[in-house]
């Protein structure tokens, strides 16, 4: 019995080690944040600046937005807009329109772009940093049969599609496929749902939020008309199956700017970021006027402090790491107190549309659209200097030659 006891232990001792290996190196996963949201227009630069801080905000890798209302006409300004890659499909300049946006700092490679439906459907097909993805971006329309035309075209184009890789689809659908959990009435079109229902069976995709959320009624999309209250969870993200235990969080959250929410997911991707050993100071941070006067008190503390070094240069040595832990610090806590408002913001509006699923107090009509544009407000206040200094930058860099104006024509989709 003595003689077994070692090999018991040791085995033991494997296996909580492997385990411990694998629950160390969750830490190590690079996370994909994908995210969708219908921005109801685009072509106002508020609201594309509103968009971009809440991109900015939840930290989004990649992002669909439906109803960009983008053209010929203003995919300058689009791209202009954004610092990433970007694929458009444009509908006109007050319906439809499309784009799939990628980070500036994302390990990104597009194979291919389809068109399936211009304004509506558009497919990506990308390498992140060695994983392949097939993004899928729809904007489903209000009338039933339409929705089963345009369906049934992603089930074509799915069908010729090589099925290797994570697919991702997610956009407005326009449609519940389970009216009982995701609306406050039923389905209005039922034959568009169970087109919607036989694509995802077909394609093995999982609404990875219904999952997480089996028993929870939250929507996307409230309207209040007459006492009336409508609401739904038209947009959701829809991710293969094989991929679902990547998948980490799942949110639905507000904006304040749009009647419909985002839709958040993260995906885990093994493979570590590889942080830079340099630090680069945020020249952002020279417009922000509590910055710059903190940062003064700070400087006329130091500066007197000379006597106490051998010598100047090792003053400013140390001076130079002080600096660079002072901004730090003031971003993080700057960081924090912006995330706490949003969240507090978005939760008081989570709060007052699920009160009014069961009270018809016009009163809660009031405060959500108080709440709304507390929320827009708040977003305007953070890109009220960026708008300014857009102004500029628009200026200067129409008359710059740059790779952007070089590469349009392959980033927007004719």
């Amino acid at each position: 019995m003595m003689m077994i006891m070692p090999h018991r232990v040791f085995s033991f001792s494997l296996v909580s080690l492997w385990f411990l290996l694998l629950f160390l190196s969750l830490f190590y996963m690079e996370v994909l944040r994908v995210g969708a949201l219908n921005i109801n227009g685009g072509r106002d630069r508020n609201k594309r600046a509103w968009v971009l801080e809440v991109i900015k905000q939840k930290r989004l890798n990649v992002v669909f937005l439906q109803e960009t209302h983008s053209d010929e006409a203003n995919e300058v300004d689009w791209g202009m807009w954004w610092e990433g890659q970007h694929i458009l499909s444009h509908g006109t300049n007050f319906s439809a329109g499309v784009a799939i946006l990628f980070s500036s700092g994302l390990g990104v490679t597009v194979v291919s772009t389809t068109e399936i439906v211009k304004g509506r459907v558009l497919l990506v097909k990308v390498d992140v940093m060695g994983f392949l993805f097939v993004f899928l971006n729809v904007y489903a329309p209000n009338e039933g049969t339409e929705r089963i035309a345009i369906f049934d075209k992603i089930k074509e184009t799915l069908r010729q599609c090589d099925q290797e890789g994570c697919m991702v689809l997610g956009g407005d659908w326009n449609c519940t496929v389970d009216f009982t959990v995701d609306r406050t009435a039923e389905e209005p079109h039922l034959r568009s749902a169970t087109c919607l229902s036989g694509l995802l069976t077909e394609f093995e995709l999982s609404d990875v939020w219904r999952v997480r959320n089996a028993k929870v009624r939250q929507y996307t999309w409230l309207k209040v008309n007459e006492g009336h209250v409508s609401a739904a969870r038209l947009d959701r993200l829809y991710v293969s199956e094989q991929y679902c235990s990547r998948v980490g969080r799942c949110d639905i959250t507000p904006v304040g700017f749009s009647d419909h929410h985002i839709v958040t997911v993260d995906i885990h991707l093994s493979c570590p970021r590889r942080s830079s050993p340099y630090w680069y100071f945020n020249v952002k941070l020279l417009h922000d006027v509590m910055f710059c006067e903190r940062f003064l008190l700070f400087w006329e503390k130091w500066r007197v402090t000379k006597g106490n070094f051998d010598s100047l240069r090792q003053w400013w040595e140390v001076g130079k790491a002080q600096i660079r832990v002072f901004c730090q610090q003031y971003t993080a806590l700057s960081r924090i107190e912006v995330k706490e408002t949003i969240r507090a913001l978005e939760q008081d509006i989570k709060s007052i549309e699920l009160k009014l699923l069961t009270q018809n107090d016009p009163g809660l009509v009031m405060n959500l659209q108080d709440k709304r544009h507390e929320l827009k407000s708040f977003l305007h206040e953070r890109v009220k200097g960026a708008l300014i200094r857009s102004r500029f930058a628009t200026l200067k860099d129409m008359d710059a030659p740059s790779t952007f104006f070089f590469n349009l024509g392959q980033s927007t989709l004719q």
